[in-house]
């Protein structure tokens, strides 16, 4: 009896050490799989686009009347969207909220250095600046101008990521009433 019982002892601690040679494998392999699943420190986010917006209105203006201002990052926020042939900038910061969409004539790429007329024919440029609730009453009645002075596309999408501008705009036949600058930098 002594030696089935030194038999299943030897039997029992070599069934222990293999369990505990199982064991620690086991756990190893976890250890390593884990580490190997474990997030990535965290990326630093994009840094927020950078803008400006600012606006001067005269006496007769509609939009902004007697009034100037302007609106900067970082204390407000700036969107584009668009490509060159169309293209929305808005400005929110201070209470205001500001709208500018930009068109080139039709079937024009916009281009740096060029200068685009709203005149209300059909196929020429487009300019609408809207803010505070307050915009031309018919934005297809507006004329007014742009000037490209910085704009730069995604080449995959087209998207513009970079924009600069200046614009001048009435809501009536007459005189450029309301006059100022966009500029966003993704």
């Amino acid at each position: 009896m002594s030696e089935s019982s030194t038999s299943e002892s030897s039997t029992s601690e070599s069934g222990m050490r293999g369990g505990r040679w199982r064991t620690a494998a086991a756990l190893a392999a976890f250890a390593i799989t884990a580490s190997a699943f474990a997030a990535a420190p965290a990326q630093a986010a994009p840094p927020a686009p950078v803008g400006s917006f600012s606006y001067t209105g005269n006496a007769d203006d509609a939009v902004a009347p007697n009034s100037s201002g302007s609106l900067t990052s970082p204390t407000s926020s700036f969107t584009l969207n668009g490509t060159n042939r169309y293209l929305t900038f808005t400005a929110t910061g201070g209470g205001e909220h500001w709208e500018v969409r930009l068109e080139p004539e039709d079937g024009q790429d916009m281009v740096v250095g060029q200068t685009y007329v709203d005149s209300l024919d059909s196929d020429s440029a487009f300019v609408d600046v809207s803010g505070n609730g307050r915009g031309c009453y018919d934005s297809y009645a507006a004329i007014g101008a742009f000037t490209v002075t910085e704009l730069k596309t995604d080449r995959r999408t087209g998207a513009v990521t970079d924009f600069a501008a200046t614009y001048e705009q009435s809501c009536v036949d007459g005189p450029m009433t309301l006059r100022g600058s966009v500029s966003y930098s993704s």
